[in-house]
């Protein structure tokens, strides 16, 4: 294999592992009905997704997090929601 396509092959190797990370403004622009306030408010309420501190002023949100976040509350229907609700309550 020529050089070049290994250091390529390597380098999507290594990407493919990578994690990505948003700052807010970040997921805001990705997912536009998310607001900065919003994303301030569930950082204090604790009911959005699950946020990184990476500094005294600077947050960051793993996409996988957001995923898993929205994936958790998607509903087929009203009563799936209902269902869900009661059962982990």
């Amino acid at each position: 294999m020529p050089i070049a396509a290994r250091t390529a092959t390597s380098a999507a190797a290594l990407n493919a592992g990578a994690e990505e990370y948003l700052a807010e403004d970040g997921v805001c622009e990705r997912y536009p009905n998310f607001t900065p306030r919003t994303l301030q408010r569930w950082r204090a309420t604790g009911d959005g997704p699950a946020f990184v501190r990476a500094g005294k002023r600077r947050v960051l949100y793993r996409v996988a997090d957001i995923e898993a976040w929205l994936r958790d509350r998607t509903y087929r229907h009203r009563a799936d929601e209902i269902a869900r609700q009661a059962a982990t309550a």
